[in-house]
């Protein structure tokens, strides 16, 4: 699941809980859905919350370990760039090498199934 549709699905876990908290609190029958066991879906959606909610917290732990290696390579190149500045009073040639972002990028993925952290690429 990406990191995106982690968001996405936990504002509609959140807002189908407070919901079934409604209906649960109502004391008109009519209001419940026939053969709704509103305890039995409340607690599933709060049990698939709770794991999305750990989820996300992998995928940004992984986020902030990479940003780590990122912002030491970073500090690198922009350390040579200023030695090379300085030695030769020109401007290097090239782009300038972008800041890393301390965020989960939206594409990141966890897999629920099978959580081995593959940043170091697939295990065979």
């Amino acid at each position: 699941m990406s990191f995106e549709y982690m968001k996405r699905v936990e504002e509609q876990l959140e807002s189908e809980i407070s919901k079934l908290l409604a209906i649960a609190s109502s004391t008109d029958e009519q209001e419940r859905p026939e053969k709704m066991d509103v305890p039995a879906e409340l607690k599933r959606r709060e049990d698939r919350l709770e794991k999305i909610k750990a989820a996300k917290a992998a995928v940004e732990a992984r986020a902030t370990e990479r940003y780590k290696q990122e912002k030491e390579e970073y500090d690198k190149k922009i350390k040579a760039r200023t030695e090379i500045e300085e030695k030769t009073g020109k401007k290097p040639r090239g782009k300038a090498p972008k800041e890393p972002k301390n965020e989960p990028n939206e594409t990141d993925q966890f897999n629920f199934t099978d959580p081995v952290d593959i940043s170091e690429g697939p295990c065979q």
